[in-house]
Parts: structure tokens; C-alpha cells; sequence
């Protein structure tokens, strides 16, 4: 039997602390028996996770910066191989797109980044297809590498990329076989942004968790004590985590004795802060900052009741982690949540920025444990069936081998 070739993942920041769940993806396609080479932009720094770093480390090219006699010897060589292919790869960049002139600039030095990386995946592991997470700037490294290599190009688009598009979007899109989203809200958004692109070609395959790392605990609390809340996420606008403040200060005032911790870190830190002392609720509320993603499991089983209060966000997987731990959870209905939570059945959904709505979901789930642990036992089935990790990185191989 011939062995498979490896398909290589190009990404951005490698290992980037909030993109764990690419890295789940390839351990999960690894464990699986298929290949797979990782080509990253740029090292995360000293904020990656290590762990990871070193787990594939013999698995792992990082980009840049190249080694500079290699990447010009790279656009020579590409140059006299294929000189009517590489000058309109070049052409696409500068003419074809709408885009500014600094992001023409940029895609350039991209466009010369790829050459370098199609020379350096020839000499090495000859890929039998280039995959990129996210359209960014790898996405268009991978799409140019991919047609100098003569082989296939597809690319995943999560969420933050269709609402806030960087520019060069038609040489990162056009080629891309599948285009792979995550959800049927992006599938429509990505169909009424760019209209060039092929429906026919646009694949919709749900990302997933580890049922088997996360999952409930034997017992989830004593039954006395204030109810556990827990909300991972990072301080930043789009979470809203001041409507998650406001609520936990209405919860207070009408004498519900809880605890909440906050994993995560962000720009809006300090006003959160201020925010829970200005609320008094010093006592109540637990800011635990950025954690690696293997310390999070504990505290999932830890909590009672999950919450993610955001104004935006694609399908969120600590959702997924939450509720493949059996955690009931409340989430607002925004993009694509509502194809994860049937409110009422395998959780609570409710309107984005109203803390009063958010404050009567969760003193309703404090009040009845019982609907906690239903809620828990129906959220785990959901994640178990729709969103397993293994099934859908699966999934997303035979749409490589189609």
C-alpha cells in the first residue's frame, strides 16, 4: 500500500496561545495515521506554548525570517523553472485584487515568501496538498507555494477573517479547493462577501473538541457553597466581558451567593477590574489570567455553570469544551452559536449586551440544579455526535483526498 503524503498546514503564529485548537486538529490527524508537515509565518515568541513547540518541533518549519540567500535563490530558481506562471502569480498580487497599496506591498514580500517555501517543501516532504488556517497572510504563502508546486490549495475560514477580511481576498480565495468555514452563518457571509466564490466548493465542516480530555467529573460539587461560574475567554471588546460584570452585580444585589472565575487576559483588563471593584464584588469574581491549554480541563470540571457573554464569535470551542465536560451553559445567540445550542434543550441561549437577560438565565440555573445537570447530560451527547474532534478532522482529510 502506498503510504499517504503529508498535506502541509500553514499558519500563522506558531504555537499561538489562542489557536490551540489547529494544533488539536493536526495531533488529532497525526494520531489518525495521516501526515502532516506544519509551515508557520513567524514563531509565537515567548508567549507560545512549549509544549507544543517541542511536541512537533520535527515537524515544523517556521518562515520567518528566511534564510535570505535561500529566498532570493528561490525566486531566481522559481523565475527560469516557470517564468509565465510566477509573473502572474506576481501580477495577481499587484493588479487583481482590491487592496491598498501597503497590503499590495505586503503581498510581495508574501508572494516571494512562498516561493521560498514551495523550494524548500520540494527538497523536503513534496506535500500533496498545502491547507491554511485563517485567511491571512499565510493563506496567500500557501496559495502561491501551492500553484509553483503544481499542487493542491484549500484553505479554512474561522470567523474573525470573514468579518474583518485583510485585503488580497481573491488570490487567497479563487484557488481554494475546498474552502472549507466552520459554520452554515459563514458559509452565507463568505457567499454574500465574495461572490466569485464557487458555492459548489465551499464546505462546511463543524471544528471539534476532545470528548475524551474533556469530560464531566464523577461528582460535579458538595451540595452546599456558592454556585461555581466559570467564563473563558479574552478580555477584549468583542467578548463583552463588562455585560458579564454587570450581570454578576445584579446577581449580588439580589443576595446569590456565587463564585466566577475569569480565565483570560486582553486590552480591557484593567476596566474589568475597575468595574468589579466599583460593583464590590472582589469577593465573587476571580480574574486567573491567561492559562496553557492543558490547565483548563480542571476547571471546567470544577465549575457548575459555564458562560460566554460575546457580541461576536464564529463557533466558540470553549463552548464545546464546556459542554463535552457536562457543564451546563449559557451563551448569547450571536453567528453561528445557535447551531451548537438549542436554547432550552442543551443549553441557554440569550440577547447579546442585555446583563439583566444573562443575570435571569443564570440565577434561573442556581436556583435549579437539577435543570443543571440535564442541561450538562444533553450538552455532552450534542458535542459527542456533532462536534467530536477525531470525527471531523476525519471529515476534513477525505475532503483533502476528494
Amino acid at each position: 500500500m502506498t503510504a499517504e503524503k503529508p498535506v502541509a498546514y500553514f499558519v500563522g503564529r506558531w504555537p499561538s496561545p489562542s489557536e490551540a485548537f489547529i494544533r488539536e486538529e493536526i495531533r488529532s490527524l497525526l494520531s489518525l495515521g495521516h501526515p502532516v508537515y506544519i509551515c508557520a509565518l513567524r514563531d509565537a515568541g515567548p508567549e507560545g506554548d512549549q509544549a507544543a513547540r517541542d511536541y512537533f518541533k520535527t515537524r515544523c518549519r517556521i518562515l520567518w525570517p528566511p534564510r535570505w540567500r535561500t529566498f532570493f535563490w528561490a525566486a531566481v530558481s522559481w523565475f527560469l523553472r516557470k517564468p509565465v506562471l510566477l509573473a502572474s502569480l506576481f501580477w495577481s498580487v499587484l493588479w487583481k485584487s482590491n487592496a491598498t497599496l501597503r497590503e499590495r506591498m505586503r503581498g510581495i514580500v508574501l508572494a516571494g515568501l512562498g516561493s521560498y517555501a514551495a523550494h524548500e517543501l520540494e527538497k523536503e516532504i513534496e506535500p500533496s496538498r498545502l491547507h491554511a488556517h485563517f485567511a491571512y497572510g499565510n493563506a496567500l504563502v500557501a496559495r502561491v507555494a501551492a500553484s509553483l508546486l503544481g499542487t493542491r490549495y484549500s484553505l479554512t475560514m474561522h470567523h474573525s477573517d470573514i468579518l474583518f477580511p485583510e485585503g488580497l481576498m481573491e488570490c487567497k480565495l479563487e484557488n481554494a479547493d475546498p474552502l472549507v468555514t466552520t459554520s452554515q452563518f459563514n458559509r452565507r457571509a463568505i457567499l454574500k462577501s465574495w461572490a466569485y466564490v464557487d458555492p459548489s466548493k465551499l464546505k462546511v465542516i463543524y471544528s471539534g473538541v476532545d470528548t475524551e480530555k474533556f469530560v464531566p467529573p464523577a461528582v460535579r460539587k458538595n451540595a452546599h457553597g456558592p454556585v461555581r461560574l466559570l467564563t473563558v475567554a479574552r478580555m477584549h471588546h468583542n467578548k463583552d466581558p463588562l455585560t458579564v460584570i454587570a450581570a454578576a452585580a445584579e446577581l449580588k444585589k439580589n443576595g446569590l451567593d456565587f463564585t466566577w472565575r475569569w480565565i483570560g487576559d486582553g486590552r480591557v483588563m484593567e476596566q474589568c477590574k475597575e468595574a468589579v471593584k466599583k460593583d464590590r464584588l472582589e469577593d465573587n469574581i476571580q480574574f486567573l489570567g491567561w492559562l496553557s491549554h492543558s490547565q483548563i480541563p480542571q476547571h471546567y470540571r470544577w465549575a457548575d455553570i459555564f458562560v460566554l457573554g460575546s457580541l461576536s464569535e464564529g463557533l466558540p470551542f470553549v463552548l464545546m469544551e464546556a459542554m463535552a465536560s457536562g457543564l451546563a451553559v449559557i451563551s448569547t445567540a450571536v453567528t453561528g452559536v445557535p447551531e451548537l445550542i438549542t436554547s432550552g434543550k442543551d443549553g441557554l441561549l440569550v440577547t447579546a449586551g442585555a446583563p439583566h437577560a444573562l443575570a435571569d438565565a443564570v440565577a434561573g440555573l442556581i436556583a435549579h440544579p437539577e435543570e443543571r445537570r440535564i442541561l450538562g447530560l444533553a450538552a455532552r451527547e450534542r458535542v459527542v455526535k456533532d462536534f467530536n474532534l477525531v470525527t471531523n478532522a476525519e471529515r476534513l482529510w477525505k475532503t483533502f483526498s476528494g
